[in-house]
């Protein structure tokens, strides 16, 4: 299964630090331990996650005004000095919240997500006053 995950890293380059982010993409398997029954049926568990890809997609640092991304250079430091593990353990995180899902509730995850924003976006939320806020009415 493919995962692609965006995540952000602080690192230090020749003295200075940079905010970094990036996108990743993995290919994941994972077989689940199978523990009940006869023993010579069971096994533990196993995965792979190979990175295919590492994205830079912004780079920040002291200056505000300046677009560190153009520097290739710098882009190429940060790819090399950006935490593997980090990166690897998010993109497990992503694969075991996914697939540990049935189909059933992300499509009702999804599906209140859709129905949240559209109430955000379209509808301010009216909050009542708390009682003693609230004017009596004789």
């Amino acid at each position: 299964m493919q995962i692609t995950v965006k995540g952000s890293q602080e690192l230090q380059i020749s003295g200075d630090l940079y905010e970094v982010e990036y996108r990743a993409t993995a290919d994941i398997f994972y077989q689940p331990a199978k523990v009940s029954g006869p023993p010579e049926d069971c096994y533990p568990a196993e995965g792979e996650c190979n990175i295919t890809s590492i994205v830079i997609l912004d780079i920040t640092g002291e200056d505000d005004n300046k677009d560190y991304t153009k520097d290739q250079s710098l882009v190429q430091k940060c790819l090399s000095a950006l935490d593997q593990e980090d990166i690897e353990e998010c993109l497990w995180e992503s694969y075991h919240e996914d697939s540990y899902l049935p189909p059933s509730e992300k499509r009702r995850i999804k599906n209140d997500a859709f129905h949240n924003l559209a109430i955000i976006l379209h509808k301010p939320l009216a909050r009542r006053p708390p009682k003693a806020a609230r004017p009596r009415l004789h």
